[in-house]
């Protein structure tokens, strides 16, 4: 099981991890469960495994809260299901990212200046490809980091961000 001694205000699971994660802390029996769980892409849970998260934390009646994030069919999956929706009481959906938002974030995983010739085409590309959603965006750019870390002398341009793309 999961340490949850580390993680004092919050912990971020991915839905693969839950299992394991959630095993005696989720259920009321570890006393240094977190007062937040975020669970990450949760849209891959069945109904059935998204009502069993929420009984077990709901189990530790410790006022606890879990945020569910994922795709759209998350919010699918709480509407359909009585056992969800009544506990999730919030609902938010997140606007993409606009491209001066990529502009902040690629660079802290690509190191491409936006102001520079091609840096600004990447950003562009990359955003573009991305529709704005940080996470693809960021796994682009981690991508293309790999690239330009094989070659540091090539510089990299938006048809490789392209092809990276189409090999993906």
């Amino acid at each position: 099981t999961r340490d949850w001694s580390s993680d004092v205000c919050s912990s971020d699971l991915h839905w693969s991890d839950v299992r394991e994660d959630l095993g005696p802390a989720a259920a009321g029996d570890d006393d240094s469960a977190p007062d937040v769980v975020m669970l990450d892409d949760a849209h891959r849970a069945t109904p059935r495994e998204l009502a069993e998260v929420v009984e077990r934390l709901r189990r530790r009646g410790d006022g606890g809260s879990l945020v569910l994030a994922g795709a759209g069919r998350l919010l699918t999956l709480v509407a359909g299901d009585a056992r969800l929706e009544q506990p999730v009481r919030l609902r938010v959906t997140l606007p993409t990212f606009t491209l001066a938002e990529s502009r902040r974030l690629i660079p802290t995983v690509l190191a491409v200046a936006p102001a520079r010739g091609e840096g600004e085409a990447v950003i562009r590309t990359i955003h573009e490809i991305a529709a704005g959603v940080p996470a693809v965006a960021l796994r682009l750019a981690e991508m293309a980091a790999m690239l330009v870390a094989a070659d540091p002398r090539r510089p990299l341009t938006p048809a490789d961000v392209e092809t990276i793309h189409r090999r993906l």
